[in-house]
């Protein structure tokens, strides 16, 4: 079946390839798709990464979520 033009390519990530970023709470982070001003309606789909006995805390998204 032939792709319709307005279809979106797959974006493929390996995390190795990405570098781990510093979040608002003090984490670290890998991103594979997060909003942005210029895709406000991506996924926010990732990794955390916590030390030992640190938590993630309670917080607001202003846009939907799927877990």
């Amino acid at each position: 079946m032939p792709q319709a033009p307005t279809d979106a390519r797959p974006q493929i990530k390996h995390l190795n390839d990405m570098d781990w970023e510093m979040n608002r709470f003090g984490s670290l982070r890998k991103f594979s798709f997060h909003p942005s001003a210029d895709k406000p309606t991506q996924p926010n789909a990732g990794v955390l990464r916590y030390d030992a006995g640190k938590v993630l805390v309670t917080h607001r998204h202003d846009f939907a979520q799927v877990w």
